[in-house]
């Protein structure tokens, strides 16, 4: 939009980020640097949880696959650099997306290691070996639901001083509806518009009566910024 708007505005058009700490301060400063009147909440639905990655002598020989911000965190401190994963450069935006380029890449007599959160939406690990691959797989990271919303949060929300609602998975789509539901707050969502990274994050916003669910052009952070840059 083009319209000039007034302080007032952008403190009633608030944009609430879901992620969790490190993710949240990263899509922040994004959004502050396509417009700086753009005024952030962050209301954390997911707690990362870490979990040491010692590796054996044969894990280290594998070629590695993830497909998670948070393993690839772990691969780096793990001192591991090369392998398959989530990469929006080389149009690999999605697991199914990377199962294709390791089926069309990977020689299925060399092993391979996929780091991975506690919790999974899809099973990589078995259909690789249906696939004839050899995987193992080590767990280290869990994601933990939040408690409850801030108080901070809350009050904005009853305020009316919220806009945006910004959801990049779909398990902090559903704990955020479950969270809200749980202090009896889905009528103050009508309001809002929900904003999601993909299809599957916005199918997964079934409860609370959203004024509109919108999706980006994308599966990027940056497509995100774009989305809300878009609607100011």
């Amino acid at each position: 939009m083009n319209v000039a708007k007034d302080n007032a505005y952008y403190q009633n058009h608030k944009v609430v980020i879901t992620r969790h700490a490190q993710g949240a301060d990263d899509f922040a400063a994004a959004l502050s640097a396509a417009n700086t009147q753009i005024i952030t909440l962050h209301q954390p639905v997911i707690s990362i949880e870490h979990f040491p990655c010692t590796l054996t002598d044969n894990e280290k020989a594998s070629t590695l696959i993830t497909t998670s911000k948070q393993a690839d965190e772990a691969a780096q401190r793990a001192g591991l650099t090369a392998h398959y994963g989530i990469n929006n450069a080389q149009g690999i935006d999605d697991v199914s997306a990377l199962m294709a380029d390791v089926k069309a890449r990977h020689h299925v007599d060399t092993p391979l290691l996929y780091l991975r959160g506690h919790d999974i939406s899809f099973d990589l690990c078995h259909e690789l070996r249906r696939a004839g691959f050899q995987v193992a797989e080590k767990i280290v990271y869990r994601a933990l639901p939040a408690p409850a919303l801030s108080d901070g949060f809350i009050a904005a929300l009853k305020n009316g001083d919220i806009a945006y609602i910004t959801f990049f998975s779909a398990r902090s789509a559903q704990i955020f509806e479950h969270l809200i539901a749980e202090a009896g707050l889905q009528a103050h969502i009508a309001p809002i518009k929900a904003l999601c990274l993909s299809a599957p994050v916005l199918n997964s916003l079934q409860d609370a009566p959203w004024q509109d669910r919108l999706i980006c052009k994308d599966k990027t952070m940056a497509s995100m910024t774009a989305l809300v840059e878009s609607l100011f």
